[in-house]
């Protein structure tokens, strides 16, 4: 399931096997992309036009790294990180994550009575 896309906003959140994946996360560094990697069609290994190198943590060369999360809390955590950062999402995607939390929390209690 998907909670924001990069065609509503700046972030990209879904849910996966290994957890919930920020793809391409703007708060992670900069890593090789196959653009950088001399595989045609994908680019030749000469330097780019905009940074003059062939990666030097140019955003033409290189892409954030993702960043996987384990629970819905730590997910309304990261988005309001990117929110302090001025990243844009719809705001559907923390009530979905805070309707996760809550659903997780009433699960238990009734395991725990």
């Amino acid at each position: 399931m998907s909670y924001c896309r990069f065609s509503e906003g700046d972030v990209y959140l879904y849910g996966s096997e290994e957890g919930y994946v920020c793809a391409a996360c703007r708060l992670q560094p900069l890593v090789r992309s196959i653009f950088t990697m001399g595989d045609p069609p994908f680019g030749n290994g000469q330097p780019c036009g905009v940074c003059r190198g062939v990666f030097d943590g140019c955003e033409t060369c290189g892409v954030h790294g993702s960043l996987i999360l384990q629970t819905a809390a730590e997910c309304i955590a990261h988005l309001l990180s990117h929110q302090e950062a001025g990243h844009d999402f719809p705001e559907d995607a923390l009530l979905e994550l805070r309707k996760e939390v809550n659903a997780n929390e009433a699960r238990r209690a009734s395991d725990n009575a």
